[in-house]
């Protein structure tokens, strides 16, 4: 089953020494079960207010994981 995940303000996979969060910690277990997940969420980090690209970019965290980020 593809799920998509809406979050914005949580940390991302993408990101070097942070915590996983709670749509972080719910895509991993959907992926385990064997489920395609995309993730929509910004390409601002709220956490440290810094902008990671200046365009939406895919990003491919896993074969079965990705993350689709809408400039922000």
């Amino acid at each position: 089953m593809r799920v998509w995940l809406l979050k914005d303000g949580e940390n991302l996979p993408i990101q070097d020494n942070v915590s996983r969060m709670r749509t972080w910690i719910l895509a991993d277990a959907l992926t385990s079960y064997g489920h395609d997940v995309t993730w929509w969420s910004s390409t601002h980090s709220h956490q440290r207010k810094q902008l990671l690209y200046e365009q939406d970019q895919r990003v491919a965290v896993t074969q079965s994981f990705e993350l689709l980020l809408l400039a922000a």
